[in-house]
């Protein structure tokens, strides 16, 4: 699991200093899928706010990983955090 969580993160780093932001944030979004699939939701949580980021210009992407997120986010007992993600998407 680390090892691909890893080369994950590593295809995100290469494809954001090619400026492919919207593959980066897909890369990100599979690595945070994983390390939440293993109960390692609190890792994930930085790892979807980037997906977030470089999807920036990618709305369906950024709404997926927006409520990915809040679902972790709410799992997290962090509601507030949740609501306020899922705002973002809802508006």
């Amino acid at each position: 699991m680390d090892e691909g969580v890893s080369a994950a993160l590593t295809a995100a780093d290469g494809f954001a200093a090619l400026g492919d932001l919207g593959s980066a944030g897909g890369s990100e979004l599979f690595a945070a899928r994983v390390l939440a699939g293993n109960e390692r939701s609190a890792d994930a949580v930085p790892v979807y706010r980037s997906a977030i980021e470089h999807a920036a210009g990618h709305p369906p992407l950024h709404q997926v990983a927006s409520l990915e997120l809040g679902n972790v986010l709410e799992a997290l007992g962090r509601h507030s955090e949740a609501a306020e993600v899922r705002a973002v998407v809802e508006s």
